[in-house]
């Protein structure tokens, strides 16, 4: 006999249009909950003389599973279904002593469209005085420069990465495969849920002190073909 102690590697697959697209490295869960809610209970109730108010007949009628995750992995496919969006790529093109225009705004900040700039100027005017430039934001500042169109030319390197734009789907529908081990006595575990429809929840900490965890809850569904809405295989020791 043993207690249950789990250590899991989790990998999540983000369905697109209903269809699986494959499962995701393995991800950080520090809570992974599967709850059964309590059933309604149905009673036909007793209005004779002789049982009055007792039970003639009852069902209790089962409630859909329910599954509810943290994880503290922030790749853009995970944080992608945080913000309900999806993850594209981006590219920013090397480019030397290239001209820009600049919607500049008199005492305050506006992006000229790069970042990461390794040279910048505006032709008869100096910075520090005329303007204030953040090279890795990609910020102009004008201090003197009234407001309008901005001639400048600058530098900045190739770079690419990930955006997400936040809202643009409604649905996540997701399938769960962990595999892992009991702790308290070495034997491996295989959880496999099939497909659960989730939710973000609560918010997202951007800036703190602690890592930023992403929480979701949602339904399980037992898909055609499947029997319940989860299995969970305990795997016996190798002879």
């Amino acid at each position: 006999m043993s207690g249950l102690l789990l250590a899991v590697d989790a990998h999540i697959d983000r369905f697109t249009a209903g269809v699986a697209a494959g499962f995701m490295d393995a991800i950080n869960l520090p809570k992974l909950s599967i709850t059964q809610p309590d059933p309604d209970s149905i009673i036909r109730t007793s209005f004779m003389r002789s049982t009055k108010g007792q039970a003639l007949d009852s069902y209790l009628s089962p409630k859909p599973v329910e599954i509810e995750f943290d994880t503290d992995e922030c790749a853009p496919d995970i944080l992608s279904m945080a913000l309900l969006g999806r993850p594209a790529d981006y590219a920013q093109a090397a480019g030397t002593s290239q001209s820009l225009t600049i919607a500049a705004k008199l005492g305050k900040w506006v992006a000229i469209g790069k970042n990461n700039l390794s040279a910048f100027a505006v032709a008869t005017k100096t910075a520090g005085t005329d303007y204030e430039i953040n090279m890795e934001a990609g910020l102009f500042k004008s201090l003197t420069i009234a407001d309008g169109d901005v001639s400048a030319t600058a530098s900045y390197p190739a770079r690419s990465g990930s955006v997400i734009v936040s809202g643009t789907e409604s649905v996540l529908q997701i399938a769960i495969h962990g595999h892992g081990i009991n702790l308290f006595n070495s034997q491996q575990i295989e959880i496999e849920i099939w497909q659960a429809n989730v939710s973000p929840t609560g918010g997202i900490s951007f800036i703190t002190a602690d890592p930023a965890t992403l929480s979701f809850k949602g339904t399980l569904i037992t898909p055609t073909g499947k029997t319940g809405p989860y299995q969970l295989t305990l795997h016996s020791a190798a002879a």
